[in-house]
Parts: C-alpha cells; structure tokens; sequence
C-alpha cells in the first residue's frame, strides 16, 4: 500500500506513537469553549477494517463531511461519512475502476460537495499506475466525474481539493512520468476539470490547497529535489513559487485563508530523527515564520477571523512517544491548548517510508467563518485503526 498524505513526516521521525482523543476536560470560568468528542463514527462493512479519516469540511456546524478510507489486506474503498447535527451517516459511493481512497473533500452547499483521492496501484492484483478520482455530491447521490487524459504510463494522485466558487475550484497533488515526481494541479471551470500549468518542479507534490479570489490562490507540499520549501501562488493567469522564510527541507502540510492572513504550517525534520514544527503567516507586509509554543510537527491548520489553530503532534523525549498536539493563535501569539487530554496508546509503531503511518491523530482540519467552528480528523493507532475527531462550535 502507498504512502498516505502526511505520512511522510511522521515516518520521518521513526517514533512510536500515542494520543487516541478523549474528551475534552472542563474549560475554566470565561475560557473559550472546549473540544468536543461527536458520536462514534460509523464502522465500514468489515468491522475489522482499519479505518481512517483524511479530510473534513464543513458547510455548516450541522452540514460537516469526513473523508478518507477502510480496508482489509488489500481491499481498499472509499469512506465518506456526513455530519448532520446529532449524528454520522455513512454515504453511499459509486462503485470505481480501482481501490481507491479519499484524502481531501470540500463542502460548498448541502448541494455541491466535491471529494478527491486517487486509485491505489498496489492494491490490485496486476499492478498500474494511480489514478486521480474526483467525486461530487449533487445534494442526492454521489457521482464519479472526468479527470484530465494524461499520457500512458503517468501517475496522478490528488490530495486536496478548494472549491471557491460553482465555477471556480482546485485540486491539487502530484504526478509521475518515468519516475519523476512533480506537482499537479487541476482547475475547475464551471463544467469540466482542466490541467493548469505549474512551473517544471522536480520531487514535488501539493498537499493543501486555498483559493481567496479568482487571482488569489495558494498551494502548498513537500519539498522539491534542492530541499527547500514548495509553496505556489495563482495570480489569476499562471501558478508561480514564490519564495518563503522556511528551512531547507521543509514539508508543508496545510494552507488556509482569512481576509486579511494567509497560514501555512508543517515542519522540518533534521537527519530523519527529529521533527520540529514550521508556521509562516502573510499578510500585507509580505512572509513571517512565526514562533509556536512547542510540538514536534504542524500536520493541519484552520483559521476564522483573528484565530488560528495548529494541529500535530510532540515528541516525548524520554519515551520516545508522540502526542498528538494542538496550539491556539489569539492573535499575537502561540499557546498550547490544553482542553483536551489524551490517552495513552503506545500500541502504533510508525510504519517505515513506503508504508502507511501507524497513527496521525488529527491530519486534517476545517474552519466555518459564519459560525467560528472548528473540526478535525485523523485516526488512533492499534489494530484495528479508528477514525479521531474533535470539534468546538
């Protein structure tokens, strides 16, 4: 099985893992509101399939849709579970040409929601290359809908998808042609998704994505073959990288969006031993790393209004065991939040690079600016692997 989205960083560490969700403990007099624990996702058909969520969205606090996937050896499928206020209802999804699974979805209106993923080439018995699936929920079912042709032999994966508008969306990830890697982008018109032309990259990939406006839009992955950081901007004609203040080697997990800010966050892993969290924020005055409060590593990021929030994971040095980890941003600074409590669950060995990680208990995160909510997901470690998600609202 292929290497999941995010997996890449924690691997890198070669740590044990820990932190299943609990929930969250009683906030003090005045404090913001706590985590929350919703009910119990629902188990897939085999209840002992492992079972991860790599993807949230959210129309609103009672329209919420979590992607990701569940399988048995190497019977792979498509998860897709809806949130309508009270409870999780499984989706029905279309039958596809190859295992598949969904690492990125975006809910516009109860009516218009998109999903993406890619085929798993080493989950069928003769093995070809991965395939980009794109889904849409038109309100009453679930359809699978065309990618771009590429030429034969390519790999094509997506990892995140950005609907600004009905006739205006992303989906990011990367491709492979004859063993190189570079990254891949797709645009979405108002009636077909179309391949827009990206700077000639080598051993890139886009894992995030964010469109603010027609000529605002900012994709974000894992370095490229020279170590530094890869970070492109869409000014309304063409995708160019621009240049921002993270270290060589930096892997960029998440990008999201305010009015006034944009965020990116990630992290620098030194000798593949040690990981140590990246955080850039732009505003009118240009790119700032800024400072957090602790962690190891930043594997999503939300924002709404003034407020921030950093999702990953930190490294117990004496055990060697990791934690999942949350940081709030009040507007001048990063602090831990401490309103969750975690248990301890040292069962989840990190698996080596090329095999899915154990554990990466919160990987993606959605923030509503009507409401201020916030959500995230991930998965525990153990056998079998369980769907983690938090929310306040």
């Amino acid at each position: 099985m292929r290497m999941y989205r995010l997996g890449a960083i924690v691997a890198a560490a070669g740590l044990v893992v820990a932190g299943t969700v609990l929930p969250a403990a009683d906030a003090s007099a005045g404090s913001p509101a706590a985590w929350q624990i919703p009910k119990p996702v629902p188990r897939p058909p085999n209840p002992s399939a492992d079972t991860i969520l790599q993807g949230v969205s959210m129309h609103a606090p009672d329209d919420v849709w979590a992607v990701g996937t569940w399988w048995v050896g190497d019977d792979v499928n498509p998860f897709a579970v809806h949130w309508d206020g009270s409870s999780w209802e499984t989706a029905w999804l279309p039958n596809l040409a190859q295992p598949t699974y969904l690492t990125g979805v975006d809910a516009r209106t109860p009516g218009n929601v998109w999903a993406v993923g890619s085929g798993d080439d080493d989950a069928v018995p003769t093995s070809t290359p991965n395939t980009a699936t794109i889904l849409h929920f038109d309100g009453a079912a679930w359809n699978t809908v065309p990618t771009p042709a590429v030429p034969t032999g390519w790999e094509t994966d997506l990892y995140a998808v950005d609907m600004r508008t009905p006739d205006d969306g992303w989906a990011v990830g990367y491709t492979v042609a004859a063993g190189d890697t570079e990254p891949y982008i797709l645009h979405w018109q108002g009636s077909a998704w179309v391949t827009a032309p990206t700077p000639k990259l080598p051993g890139g990939s886009l894992d995030s994505v964010v469109a603010t406006a027609g000529d605002d839009a900012w994709a974000v992955g894992g370095a490229t073959a020279d170590g530094s950081a890869l970070v492109l901007h869409w000014d309304g004609a063409s995708w160019t990288r621009v240049t921002v203040p993270a270290p060589l080697g930096a892997k960029l997990t998440g990008v999201a969006a305010t009015s006034t800010a944009v965020w990116i966050g990630g992290a620098e892993c030194l000798a593949n031993i040690v990981c140590v969290p990246a955080v850039l924020h732009r505003t009118s005055l240009g790119w700032k790393a800024k400072k957090t409060a602790g962690g190891s590593a930043v594997t999503a990021i939300a924002a709404v209004g003034s407020e921030v929030w950093t999702f990953g994971y930190s490294k117990a040095v004496a055990s060697n065991v990791l934690a999942s980890h949350i940081e709030h941003w009040n507007g001048q600074a990063f602090a831990t939040d401490n309103t969750i409590q975690l248990a301890d669950d040292s069962g989840g060995v990190v698996s080596p690079r090329g095999g899915i990680a154990s554990m990466i208990p919160l990987a993606a995160a959605a923030a509503d600016a009507a409401s201020g909510a916030v959500w995230a997901v991930g998965w525990t470690s153990g056998k079998p692997r369980l769907p983690n998600v938090i929310c306040r609202q």
